[in-house]
């Protein structure tokens, strides 16, 4: 896409999402408990939700100038170092191109540094489509004025729409939070510190409930073996010990959910660990570091609560799916919507849930083995990882006998194509087949302590076009202790 072309659909898109917002915004409105953060003074006079552009505007430019000038007048990056002859003049004649950036930073990073922008927005009271338009405007402003490397693609589409996920989640938690102690609320949402004081009452306030907040802790191993076919030698990896923590995180009752209102509903699980390396990786730290860092999340975009009997609650509509794994042994992300049907069966003293979403991936990610484990020399190749198109399926079961004994699995599906144009020098592309699974089981000991077992399994099989077929297996067992809040 041309950058005139660009600003062109960005002007449409903006324009579109403005005509339809006040419909939007009324269901919103609807859908929002705000009576327990009014005043005595606001209960007197109703208070008007307006929409404040310069507000918004300034967090579009905000963030930009904050991160742009860290990185150039503090870090001193070679990156930031733009001028008005080579970048600004001309940046309508920069061509857009797939970048090399560390993972971390791609596919974590923008997606957050796109949310400040998005939740500058929505304290500006812009709705969920509106604000992911500043986060677009914001994308693209960062890629053609702030870098002088080429515009990235993969950055336009994760800091633009991974924003959607990102932003939303964490503004909806930021007013949980502060029920809690009021300064957490500025470490959900940084851009509150200065939004609030700004819009003061005038920036509607969001309470949903938080139906499940735990942390767990514990340790395991991992081992993990690739089985490349032909003519080279299969790969074993055992990483004998690490330390892991998640948090996991549900938002509203996901199985009697009726809402025209995205993300108002949303599912959210966080974790990393660390601890010993195998002796292989793509750099030399993960050949002595084991790393894993997760994210697996999905929100409601809207749903419906079909009355399927007494017995059961469901729910039923469209959602958006915001992954990313980094582990040492594979790694892989999607930003994908779909469809999606969550159900609960209630039982004599125990419950069944189940999920089901079947998603288009609008981009992903997944490693190539080749590159990752220096199997061929590939002089060209600057990252471990292709760009993917595709599909993903995520199944859930869960059961919960007396409150005491829950078992649990989950399975993510993908069907990943790593296509041609952004293929790197020696690199191949051709169609990928993989799963991420996690079974546990964990027992209350009480109303806040769970104890538990889990397992992580990965299964992978890759057809590559121009290197032979691999395929390959991870399991990681753990012991862990869950405390809910």
């Amino acid at each position: 896409m041309s950058t005139k072309k660009a600003i062109i659909f960005l002007a449409g898109v903006f324009t579109f999402f403005s005509l339809f917002s006040q419909e939007i915004e009324e269901q919103v409105a609807e859908n929002q408990e705000i009576e327990e953060f009014k005043t005595e003074e606001a209960e007197e006079e109703e208070i008007v939700y307006k929409r404040n552009f310069p507000v918004a505007l300034s967090a579009v430019v905000l963030p930009n100038l904050v991160i742009g000038g860290w990185n150039r007048f503090v870090i001193r990056s070679g990156w930031a170092q733009v001028s008005w002859e080579d970048e600004i003049s001309h940046f309508y004649e920069r061509e857009q191109a797939w970048d090399r950036d560390w993972y971390w930073t791609n596919f974590v990073l923008h997606p957050y540094q796109g949310s400040l922008t998005y939740m500058g927005a929505r304290a500006a009271n812009f709705n969920q489509l509106e604000s992911t338009v500043f986060a677009t405007a914001s994308s693209f402003l960062w890629e053609y004025f702030f870098e002088t490397n080429a515009p990235s693609k993969n950055d336009l589409i994760y800091t633009s729409i991974g924003a959607l996920p990102v932003g939303e989640m964490l503004y909806r938690l930021s007013y949980s939070t502060q029920k809690v102690w009021s300064p957490l609320r500025f470490a959900c949402t940084p851009t509150r510190l200065y939004t609030d004081p700004i819009m003061g009452k005038k920036s509607r306030p969001y309470s949903g409930t938080i139906e499940e907040f735990s942390l767990a802790t514990g340790i395991g191993s991992a081992i993990g073996k690739t089985f490349p076919k032909e003519k080279y030698d299969p790969l074993k990896e055992f990483y004998p010990g690490h330390l892991a923590f998640d948090i996991k995180v549900i938002y509203n009752d996901p199985y009697t959910h009726d809402s025209n209102d995205p993300f108002s509903q949303f599912e959210l699980s966080a974790g990393g660990k660390i601890g010993t390396g195998c002796g292989e990786g793509y750099k030399d730290v993960e050949e002595k570091v084991f790393h894993d860092i997760s994210i697996l999340s999905n929100g409601m975009l809207f749903a419906r609560n079909p009355d399927w009997g007494e017995k059961s609650d469901t729910s039923i509509g469209l959602v958006l799916d915001y992954d990313f794994v980094w582990n040492s042994f594979f790694e892989f992300t999607s930003l994908a919507p779909g469809f999606a049907i969550k159900q609960k069966i209630n039982l004599n003293n125990s419950s069944l849930a189940w999920q089901l979403h079947l998603d288009v991936l609008i981009l992903g990610t997944t490693e190539f083995f080749y590159t990752r484990r220096h199997q061929v020399a590939l002089e060209g190749a600057t990252r471990s990882y292709s760009y993917t198109t595709g599909a993903e399926m995520v199944n859930s079961l869960s059961y919960n006998l007396h409150d005491k004994h829950f078992i649990n699995l989950t399975l993510h599906s993908f069907f990943m194509y790593a296509f041609t144009n952004q293929l790197e020098e020696g690199t191949s592309t051709g169609p990928e087949f993989f799963s991420l699974a996690q079974i546990s089981y964990e027992y209350s000991v009480s109303t806040k302590i769970n104890l538990g077992l889990r397992s992580d399994f990965y299964g992978k099989i890759s057809f590559y076009d121009d290197y032979p077929r691999t395929s390959a297996f991870y399991c990681s067992p753990e012991v862990y202790t869950r405390i809910k809040f």
